[in-house]
């Protein structure tokens, strides 16, 4: 899932991904490039920050990939949805819409509050309406699944340009609307631990 946050150019950002993970490292998963430290830190604060962890190379692909999504992005204006984390903007906007609750296995775009009139049509470029892409970058898209399935997502380690934040599962976090004239581009993923777990039926 690819998020946006506000309307800025996509060309002159950072590259950060954020990484939830449901389960804990253990020997189901080893992570060679990282510290006893680190692991520490992750499980007393429920979060860790790997700086240069994507190369600059990567982060130019994906923003490269996703201007050329947007680009050829096609949805009907009755499919048009702003995108909210608020419970009962939920309800009302992607509640009720089949384009969003059907969204798990496709590539689907959600937009930003205020760039649509009531009929759906865009109040300002398309490019910069984005809220965010989801919720199968990783699994249609090749240069995200490349990405998203390479080895050093399996065993982290560091020397990129961009940055991951590993987030537990547990920890309950949002971001707050950017309010500042750059976007905040974030190409967001869920690992979990596959031996001994199942998936939830109440989730994606």
């Amino acid at each position: 899932m690819l998020g946006r946050g506000s309307r800025g150019e996509a060309e002159s950002q950072p590259c950060r991904a954020w990484w939830h993970r449901g389960g804990i490292w253990g020997a189901a998963a080893p992570m060679a490039s990282v510290s006893q430290d680190e692991i520490q830190q992750f499980h007393r604060d429920g979060f860790l920050v790997l700086e240069r962890f994507f190369s600059a190379e990567e982060c130019d692909s994906m923003r490269s990939q996703i201007q050329g999504i947007i680009a050829g992005m096609e949805v009907p204006p009755h499919c048009r949805t702003e995108f909210s984390t608020r419970e009962q903007e939920q309800l009302q906007a992607q509640g009720s819409s089949d384009y969003f609750l059907t969204s798990g296995d496709k590539i689907r775009f959600f937009f930003e509050k205020g760039v649509l009139d009531e009929k759906g049509n865009f109040l300002i470029p398309k490019e910069k309406s984005i809220s965010k892409i989801g919720h199968a970058l990783h699994a249609h898209d090749p240069v995200f699944k490349q990405i998203t399935h390479s080895s050093k997502v399996q065993q982290p380690g560091i020397g990129g340009e961009g940055g991951l934040i590993l987030i537990h599962g547990e920890v309950v976090h949002k971001s707050e609307l950017n309010s500042s004239g750059s976007s905040r581009h974030a190409f967001t993923f869920h690992v979990m631990e596959a031996k001994g777990t199942s998936w939830s039926k109440e989730n994606w």
